[in-house]
This record gives structure tokens, C-alpha cells and sequence, in this order.
């Protein structure tokens, strides 16, 4: 998912290049980063005048009378892709790999007409919002029951609860 909070600021002495803004349906492809995260893709939703496009980001601007561009993300981001991106992978160090264009251009995409790839990406928004959602819960859950064990031990331990029990009492 883009965040678009995620940017470093441009340095005062240098002059912003407005071709070089992102906008609404740039599809950002990470070109250079670990081996979990090169190839990564994400959909700009809106414009961003003020942001712009970074040398270790492609960006692909797609006819969307043709194509989807969260279609493509999503794709990119599915399993058997993610692994032709990481076998053509490169570099000294595995904690900066780099691919290049033809990684990404030369990956055969299914393409379905564009309604299609809209019904696909908006179930794929749906189940994603889902997990999103039950992450969310489970991190909450988590929490609690984290909040709840020191409870106890703290109440354990100052003797507000008895932990002891008789033999008669064991199991």
C-alpha cells in the first residue's frame, strides 16, 4: 500500500522537477531494496504535487481505459511473481538488491478486459480490509491478554491473590 507519509524531504537548494510529482494511478515499483521488498509495488491513489518520484522508485503510467493500475500492483505482489522478481534480483549485498526494468517489463501479465481487473482488485480490497481488520483485532486481543498477565503476576506477586494450593487441591 502507498503511504504517501513515508518521503524524504527534498534538500532547500534543490528546485522540485513538477514532471517528477506523483499522481493518481502511478503504479511505484521499489527497483532497489532487500530481497522481501525489490520489486514491491504500490498504487498512488491521488495526486501529490509535492511528492516526487525517487531514484530507487519505477513508475509505470498505464491507459486505465485498458488497464487497472491496483490490478498491476496486486499482481506484482502475488506469490509466483514475487518470486521470478527475486530470482533476477542482483547485487553484493542482500540487504540492497536492485532489478532492472526489464524484471518488470518483461513478466507476462494476465490481462483481462479492464472491468474485469476492477471486479478483481475491488475483491481484493475487500479480503485485504478484512485481514487488515482481523490484524487489528488480534494485535488488540494480544495487548489485553499481555495487560492482563502482568495484572496477575503483580497481583500474585504482592499477595493480593493466593496462588498456593493444598495437596488435596492438585491435580
Amino acid at each position: 500500500m502507498f503511504n504517501p507519509d513515508e518521503n524524504k524531504v527534498l534538500p532547500d537548494d534543490l528546485t522540485p522537477v513538477p514532471a517528477l510529482a506523483i499522481r493518481a494511478g502511478d503504479v511505484l515499483v521499489s527497483r532497489a531494496n532487500t530481497r522481501e521488498l525489490v520489486g514491491s509495488a504500490a498504487t498512488a491513489l491521488m495526486d501529490y504535487p509535492n511528492l516526487l518520484l525517487c531514484d530507487k522508485l519505477y513508475r509505470l503510467r498505464l491507459n486505465h481505459k485498458m488497464d487497472a493500475p491496483q490490478y498491476l500492483a496486486y499482481f506484482l505482489g502475488c506469490l509466483p511473481v514475487r518470486e521470478q522478481i527475486e530470482l533476477a534480483a542482483t547485487g553484493a549485498s542482500s540487504s540492497m538488491l536492485n532489478i532492472g526494468q526489464a524484471t518488470i517489463l518483461e513478466l507476462r501479465l494476465p490481462h483481462p478486459d479492464v472491468e474485469e481487473q476492477l471486479a478483481i482488485t475491488a475483491h481484493l480490497d475487500a479480503v485485504t480490509a478484512r485481514m487488515r481488520d482481523t490484524a487489528t483485532e488480534a494485535e488488540a486481543i494480544i495487548a489485553a491478554l499481555q495487560e492482563r498477565r502482568s495484572a496477575l503476576i503483580s497481583a500474585a506477586v504482592t499477595g493480593q491473590i493466593d496462588v498456593r494450593c493444598t495437596p488435596e487441591q492438585a491435580p
